[in-house]
């Protein structure tokens, strides 16, 4: 479903506004946008920055996201119980 609202086989331009702002959020937007840019047109990087910045954010959202989960997992490993056969008894 995320891959056809990306805008990479359906054109941006055709989607329904709802679709084009959720399309906008998606990572794979960015990068398909900045594919056809440069491979099509020989963009520079000052045609793609926003592009760019927006996959930047999401780097740091993902990462962010990443971090809190490996946390979380590492508590809930801590006070797992551990079995017998892993004590060494």
């Amino acid at each position: 479903m995320l891959f056809l609202v990306s805008g990479f086989n359906w054109p941006y331009y055709a989607m329904p506004p709802a679709l084009q702002a959720v399309a906008h959020c998606l990572p794979i937007f960015h990068m398909s946008c900045i594919m056809r840019k440069v491979n099509l047109i020989g963009a520079t990087a000052g045609w793609v920055l926003p592009h760019l910045l927006a996959l930047a954010v999401w780097l740091v959202v993902a990462c962010a996201w990443g971090y809190r989960a490996f946390k979380q997992w590492c508590r809930v490993q801590s006070m797992a119980p551990v079995p017998e056969s892993q004590t060494g008894a």
